[in-house]
């Protein structure tokens, strides 16, 4: 219990989406490991930058690296996510078009 706090307060994210986030985007293969970080670091680093809202100082204290390594994979992280965004998110669709084949219909006029 004590861990899923951990988890809700530091990256408002409960523990089984962020497991869930991290196979993602192995299996895409959209992250590669560093030299010294794991790809479950590399995320929640920039999860954490993005729930507190942080500097790179800050996560440096929090992770124990560099601002310019927290800086490289935070901006690799963000990119992954644009693109896993587009395979996952519908895009936007208008609300003002009717499909044709309601309009057509007169069933529901």
């Amino acid at each position: 219990m004590v861990i899923i706090l951990i988890f809700v307060e530091n990256f408002h994210l409960e523990r089984n989406a962020f497991i869930h986030l991290v196979n993602i985007l192995l299996e895409r293969e959209s992250l590669d490991e560093g030299c010294f970080l794991k790809v479950a670091q590399i995320i929640a680093t920039t999860l954490f930058i993005l729930a507190r809202g942080t500097s790179y100082r800050d996560v440096e204290v929090r992770f124990g690296h560099s601002p310019s390594t927290i800086g490289k994979y935070h901006n690799l992280v963000l990119q992954t996510l644009v693109n896993v965004s587009l395979d996952i998110l519908l895009t936007y669709q208008s609300q003002l078009k009717v499909p044709p084949e309601i309009a057509n219909s007169p069933i529901f006029f």
